[in-house]
């Protein structure tokens, strides 16, 4: 299903145009890879402490791009398809960033729980 799943999402991204989506698609990155991170670290910390391996799963899945799922359910209901096709593409690439920004700090402990 996951490469059926990726090869829909890339024919869909080649037929829609991003012209006037810029917005949404700056404000889905910041969410995806800068606010969730953030607040999965303030819930991992002080709302439930979780053991130093799960708290780096946490934070490190948090700030992984966004997935294919989003894409099935817009596909299934005919809604923002090339823009979540968009927000897919562009925060993979983004994502380069923000998972080594977060693994440098896990390790380095900057990130740490309990």
């Amino acid at each position: 299903a996951v490469p059926v799943a990726l090869f829909a999402m890339g024919m869909t991204l080649s037929t829609f145009s991003l012209r006037g989506q810029t917005p949404t698609l700056i404000v889905m990155t910041i969410f995806k890879l800068l606010i969730m991170p953030a607040v999965v670290v303030a819930l991992a910390l002080f709302v439930w402490p979780l053991p130093p391996v799960w708290f780096a799963t946490a934070v490190l899945f948090a700030a992984l791009p966004v997935g294919a799922n989003p894409f099935l359910f817009a596909a299934q209901y005919e809604r923002a398809q090339g823009t979540l096709s968009a927000s897919i593409a562009g925060t993979t690439v983004l994502s380069l960033l923000t998972v080594s920004a977060v693994l440098y700090l896990l390790k380095n402990g900057y990130l740490v729980a309990g």
